[in-house]
C-alpha cells in the first residue's frame, strides 16, 4: 500500500505496522480526540481503519479498552472487529472493547437500569414480531378500536415510525396531533401497548433502541454511561435512524469522541427507518467541530467492477473517484435470457463450471432484489446437486424441519427425566410427538388428552397405566418416552447432538429423496452449520436463541466451504465474494416497480445496485430475463434494467444466448411449498 511522504517512525509506538495502511487511512486513525466523519466507500478498508484507530487510541492515549464502544449493524461485523483487534492487541485487551449491535447495546443498558423505566431488568424478554403484534391487537381492542377500520398493520407501521423518530405519547399533546382523529386514537393505542408490554416485562425490536433513549434522558443514568464509554465508533452510519443517532449522540455528548464511518452511496435502508440526510445534518450541527475524511483506495475489486459501481451512482456525486489496487480484470458479463428458468439454469451450470475450475462454494454468491426470486434458483441448484445456503430468508426459521430439530435440541439441552422438567418443554414435546410419524397422530393425541384442552407431561408418563388406552398405543407412547429419555442423556457438542438426533430418530429417511425432501435436508445442513458457530459458547442453544431475539441469528456456514450463498442484496450488505451473480436486472424487478414511485425511492434503488455490484472481487455476472413469473402467478414481460444503460461499454461484455428451457421447468414449486408449512 502507498504511503508516500510519510515518516512512519514518527507515527508512534503502536504495536502494528503502519505500512499496512494507506495515507488516506492513516489520517483518521491518528485522529484520537474529538468528532470525525469518515466517508468509506465499498472496499476501501473501512474495518481496517476502524480497528487500527481503536488500537492506536489504546496505545497512544493510555485509554482503557473498557472505555471504547464500537457499534455495528450485524453481530458478524462486531465479532470481526474483536477478532481483528485480537491480532493487533492480544485477546485480553481486545475482549475489553465493547463491540455490539445497536440492539445488543440497548438490551445491555436496559438489563442494567431498566428498573428506572418500570421494568424488571434481570427478567426482560424480547418479543418477536408475531408476539408483539398479538399485544398490539389486544391493545387496539381494549381501547375500542374497530379492527375492521383500524388496520393492525397500519398501526404497527405507525408505532415503528414514532419509535424510530423518538416520539412519545406526550408529544401528541401538540395541536398537530390532537386535532386528528387517527392520531388521537393512536395515542391511546400507543399508551396501552406500552403499558401492556411493560406489564409483561417485554420489549419489541424497536424498543431496544427507543427505551434506551428514554433511559438516557435521565441525567444520572446518562452521566454514568457517558463516563463508561468515552470513545465511540459507529459503523454504517448512513443507515442510522433518528432514534439510533439519538442514542449515540447522548452517549458521546460529554466527551465528544465520536467517530462515524459510512458512505452515502451505500444508504439502502430508508424503508427500515434510516434517515441519512437528516442524521448527517444533525451530526454536523451537534458536533460542529467535526473533521471529515475520505478513504480513497479500493482494495476489494477489479477496476471493471469498481468503475461499474461508480457509474451507477455517478450523477449524485457521493464521493471521490477511487484509486483501484487490483488489475483491470475481466469485463462485467451481461447476459439476456428469455425466461427466469433459462436464467437459473445458466447460473447453475456456470456455477458448476467455476467449481470445476477450482473455486469453492463459499467463493460464489447469487444476489437478487427480492426473496421471491430465490425459488427458481433453488430448484436449479437442487436439480444440479449444488449445495447452497440462503441469507435473508425471513421464513427460514419457520420451516417445519427447522422447528422440529430445534424442538429436539431444546429437550436434549433443557430437560431431565422428571415430570416438572418435561412439562416446562411440553411445547417442544408436542412438536416432535409424531415427527417423524410414529403412530401418535391427532386421533391418538385426543385419546391421550382424554378431553383436556392440552397435553401435559403427566398424561404421557402415566399413559402405560391407563386402561382406556390399548396396548399398541401404550407401546408407541413408551417408545416415544424412551426417545425423550435418550435425548436427555445425549452428550457432546451441539452439532454432535444434532447428528445424533438425526440418526436416532430416522428423520432424514423420513424426509425422503424427492425434490422437496432434498430441499429440507439442505435446510437442516444449513441449520447445523449455523449452530456450529455457537459451539464455543457456554450455552450454545441459549446464545443462538438470544441472537434470534435480537433480530435473527445470522446465517453462517462454519468451516463447510461447499455452500454457495443465495442472498437478497440487502442481506449481503457488508459481505464480499470473489464471484457474484446479480440476477433479475430488468425493469420493474430491479429497479423495483414499487420503490421507484418517488425520486427518493429511485435514487435508493441505484444505491442498492451500487452495493450489489461492489460485493464482487474478481468476476461479476449481470443477468436478466425477458419474461418472469409475477407475484400473481402470471408471466410478465420485462425489458433490461435502466441500470445497464449507466455502465460504460468499455467495462461490459454482452453475451447472447439461445433459448434453452431446462427439463425441470414443469416442476415449479409454489412459494408456499418452498416456505413449507409451519
Amino acid at each position: 500500500m502507498e504511503n508516500k511522504n510519510l515518516d512512519l517512525a514518527a507515527l508512534g509506538s503502536a504495536p502494528f505496522d503502519w505500512s499496512d495502511l494507506s495515507s488516506s487511512q492513516i489520517a483518521p486513525v491518528r485522529h484520537v480526540a474529538g468528532p470525525l466523519l469518515i466517508n468509506a466507500g465499498a472496499g476501501t478498508g473501512k474495518t481496517r481503519t476502524i480497528i487500527y484507530r481503536i488500537a492506536y487510541i489504546i496505545d497512544q492515549g493510555g485509554v482503557s479498552a473498557h472505555s471504547i464502544l464500537a457499534v455495528t449493524f450485524t453481530r458478524k461485523a462486531a465479532r470481526e472487529i474483536v477478532q481483528r483487534l485480537e491480532k493487533l492487541l492480544g485477546a485480553d485487551l481486545a475482549q475489553q472493547v465493547t463491540a455490539v449491535t445497536y440492539h445488543a447495546l440497548g438490551l445491555k443498558m436496559l438489563q442494567a437500569y431498566g428498573d428506572r423505566l418500570g421494568y424488571h431488568p434481570k427478567k426482560l424478554v424480547v418479543y418477536d414480531q408475531t408476539e408483539a403484534r398479538k399485544v398490539l391487537v389486544e391493545a387496539m381492542q381494549e381501547v375500542g378500536a374497530n379492527l375492521g377500520i383500524w388496520d393492525p398493520q397500519r398501526a404497527a407501521d405507525a408505532l415503528k415510525m414514532w419509535k424510530d423518530n423518538r416520539i412519545t405519547p406526550a408529544d401528541f399533546e401538540s395541536d398537530e396531533f390532537r386535532e386528528d382523529l387517527w392520531n388521537r386514537t393512536m395515542r391511546r393505542i400507543f399508551e396501552r401497548y406500552l403499558d401492556k408490554m411493560r406489564a409483561a416485562n417485554a420489549l419489541d425490536q424497536d424498543d431496544l433502541i427507543y427505551q434506551p433513549c428514554l433511559l438516557l434522558e435521565i441525567e444520572d443514568v446518562r452521566s454514568l454511561w457517558q463516563e463508561l464509554f468515552r470513545y465511540i465508533t459507529v459503523d454504517e452510519f448512513q443507515d442510522t435512524s433518528i432514534a439510533q443517532y439519538g442514542l449515540v449522540q447522548m452517549l458521546a455528548w460529554k466527551h465528544r469522541n465520536l467517530c462515524c464511518v459510512g458512505s452515502h452511496a451505500q444508504a439502502i435502508y430508508s424503508w427500515r427507518g434510516a434517515q441519512t440526510e437528516t442524521v448527517l445534518r444533525y451530526l454536523r450541527e451537534d458536533f460542529s467541530e467535526i473533521q471529515e475524511y475520505a478513504l480513497l483506495e479500493n482494495y476489494r475489486s477489479t477496476e471493471a467492477i469498481v468503475r461499474t459501481g461508480e457509474a451507477l451512482v455517478a450523477e449524485w456525486n457521493y464521493g471521490p473517484t477511487l484509486n483501484v489496487h487490483r488489475k483491470v480484470g475481466e469485463p462485467v458479463q451481461v447476459t439476456e435470457f428469455q425466461t427466469e428458468w433459462e436464467e437459473a439454469d445458466f447460473v447453475a451450470r456456470e456455477a458448476q463450471r467455476l467449481l470445476a475450475d477450482g473455486y469453492r462454494g463459499r467463493n460464489l454468491a447469487i444476489l437478487y432484489r427480492t426473496w421471491a426470486q430465490a425459488h427458481v434458483i433453488e430448484q436449479a441448484f437442487l436439480h444440479a446437486g449444488i449445495p447452497y445456503g440462503i441469507v435473508g430468508d425471513r421464513f427460514f426459521m419457520d420451516r417445519a424441519e427447522i422447528r422440529d430439530l430445534l424442538a429436539y435440541l431444546r429437550i436434549a439441552y433443557y430437560t431431565n427425566p422428571t415430570p416438572d422438567a418435561l412439562q416446562q418443554e411440553i411445547g417442544s414435546v408436542l412438536r416432535i410427538l409424531n415427527r417423524p410419524e410414529r403412530g401418535l397422530g391427532r386421533a391418538v393425541l385426543r385419546k391421550i388428552q382424554k378431553g383436556n384442552p392440552g397435553l401435559s407431561a403427566e398424561m404421557l408418563l402415566t399413559a402405560s397405566e391407563r386402561e382406556d388406552l390399548n396396548e399398541e398405543v401404550q407401546e408407541r407412547i413408551n417408545t416415544f418416552l424412551n426417545l425423550l429419555f435418550d435425548l436427555q442423556e445425549c452428550q457432546g457438542t451441539i452439532t454432535e447432538q444434532f447428528e445424533w438426533i438425526l440418526e436416532r430418530t430416522g428423520y432424514l429417511e423420513w424426509l425422503g429423496d424427492s425434490l422437496e425432501g432434498r430441499r429440507k435436508r439442505l435446510s437442516l445442513e444449513m441449520l447445523r452449520s449455523m449452530l456450529a458457530g455457537y459451539e464455543g459458547a457456554q450455552d450454545p442453544l441459549a446464545e443462538f436463541y438470544r441472537e434470534m431475539e435480537l433480530g435473527g441469528a445470522e446465517m453462517g456456514f462454519g468451516e463447510d466451504d461447499r455452500f454457495i450463498t443465495l442472498s437478497t442484496i440487502h442481506a449481503a450488505k457488508g459481505l464480499e465474494w470473489p464471484v457474484v451473480f446479480l440476477v433479475g436486472v430488468e425493469e420493474h424487478v430491479f429497479p423495483n416497480a414499487r420503490a421507484v414511485k418517488t425520486q427518493r425511492g429511485l435514487e435508493e434503488e441505484y444505491r442498492l445496485a451500487h452495493v450489489a455490484v461492489t460485493r464482487a472481487c474478481y468476476k461479476l455476472y449481470l443477468t436478466y430475463a425477458r419474461a418472469r413469473m409475477g407475484e400473481d402467478g402470471k408471466v410478465v414481460e420485462h425489458g433490461p434494467s435502466s441500470f445497464l444503460g449507466k455502465i460504460p461499454r468499455e467495462w461490459v461484455n454482452l453475451i447472447q444466448t439461445r433459448s434453452h428451457a431446462p427439463p425441470y421447468q414443469s416442476e415449479r414449486a409454489s412459494a408456499e411449498q418452498i416456505r413449507f408449512a409451519k
